[in-house]
């Protein structure tokens, strides 16, 4: 008579049921917990011994502990978003990154989900985090979870992945939080990101042990510094923030990584050119500026557009003008200096300058070849057809028509 499934093991003696200390690799636990006989009941014939079911209760328990610990819930988070052997996925990703934030107060999972919120606080950060989600940008929910991530003194330490070491990740959470007070607003907002970036700039730089440095904290806190620096408009406002900035390392102000410690850089040398021209100044407000703007920028356009136009650290080229002024408000948030700057133009005219409309169907072209197609979409021979009519082009333009003056 052949045996089946549910009698193979029967008779002979019961699995002896093992206890082992709570910090054993997963597979040693269930190697012990969970004998070869008892998994091949339990899989193949689906039937137990009532003397068995506490091994099984026992290594359940012990895969989820390890599946729901620290370490686990913020790398299967990790591992999701970069698509680490497997295809990225972002609703993945969130689900642990809030897993290990309920359960653990994980700093680097409420680190990522703050990134979301806030829409991406550097420019690499928006490419990262909006290129993979749709979702709304929430600056409330942003600053809440930045606080608490700075808070997450308890986070483990076995928790940290893309942003360890610890100290590493509490720069980026305080730089986080200070990008979202600068966005907000107010003196009282001012002051605390002013001390929140001390705080990073009190000590050396922590680099990430990841050999990419997605971060720079100490570099990135010398840029928003030097902005707060220039805010203020307080005496020697230009020389301090000029000192700030100048002691980043050079290689910290290239491609996406480096984008707003080279646009700062870059902002200062244009403000002392305006205050005092000069040449050299203007040059090197051109080269940083123009190098901000070539990794998305998103404040850069316009002051490539205006160098441009003046003839201030490169020749006088209204078409590059004009391109400048058409993606700094073709951006999902409009740059309102480029919107008043177009708004003169086209007040200006009719006929509106040839150099903008072709600015105008460039940009196009090149936004819908990003999938970031701007309102209106028009072709250059709509354009055209609307050339004499302002309002016209104003919408063409995607920007809002001035409210009407007042009788």
């Amino acid at each position: 008579m052949g045996a089946t499934a549910s009698n193979l093991f029967r008779g002979g003696t019961a699995p002896k049921r093992l206890r082992r200390a709570s910090d054993l690799p997963a597979i040693q636990s269930v190697e012990d917990l969970f004998p070869p006989e008892v998994f091949f009941k339990t899989v193949a014939g689906g039937y137990l011994e009532a003397e068995e079911i506490g091994n099984v209760a026992c290594a359940n328990r012990q895969f989820k502990e390890t599946s729901y610990n620290p370490r686990m819930t913020t790398g299967r988070g990790c591992v999701a978003l970069i698509g680490q052997g497997c295809s990225p996925s972002v609703p993945e990703a969130k689900k642990w990154f809030k897993i290990a934030a309920e359960l653990h107060g994980t700093r680097e999972a409420l680190l990522f989900l703050g990134e979301w919120a806030s829409g991406g606080t550097t420019t690499f950060m928006k490419f990262f985090v909006r290129s993979r989600s749709a979702d709304p940008v929430d600056p409330v929910e942003a600053e809440t979870l930045f606080r608490a991530a700075v808070a997450a003194d308890d986070s483990p330490s076995e928790s940290y992945c893309i942003f360890a070491p610890a100290g590493h990740a509490l720069d980026v959470a305080r730089i986080g939080l200070a990008t979202m007070l600068l966005r907000k607003g107010g003196d009282e907002a001012l002051i605390e990101a002013a001390s929140l970036l001390d705080a990073v700039l009190d000590h050396d730089n922590i680099p990430s042990n990841q050999a990419m440095q997605l971060r720079r904290p100490n570099s990135e806190a010398r840029a928003l510094r030097a902005d707060i620096i220039l805010q203020q408009q307080a005496p020697g406002a230009l020389a301090e923030a000029l000192e700030l900035v100048e002691a980043i390392p050079a290689a910290d102000l290239e491609g996406i990584e480096g984008s707003n410690c080279a646009y700062v850089l870059g902002k200062i040398y244009k403000a002392l050119d305006e205050e005092t021209p000069n040449d050299e100044h203007a040059r090197r407000a051109w080269e940083h500026i123009n190098a901000a703007m070539g990794v998305g920028h998103p404040r850069a356009a316009f002051d490539v557009g205006q160098m441009a136009e003046r003839g201030r650290g490169t020749p006088v080229h209204l078409l590059t003008a004009y391109t400048g002024y058409c993606m700094a408000v073709s951006r999902p948030v409009p740059d309102e200096r480029a919107v008043a700057r177009l708004r003169e133009v086209i007040a200006a005219g009719p006929p509106l300058p040839m150099e903008l409309m072709v600015a105008h169907v460039r940009v196009r072209q090149f936004n819908a070849q990003a999938d970031e197609v701007i309102q209106g979409n028009a072709t250059f021979d709509q354009a055209m057809e609307h050339i004499n009519d302002p309002a016209q082009t104003l919408a063409l333009l995607g920007i809002p028509a001035p409210d009407p003056a007042p009788q």
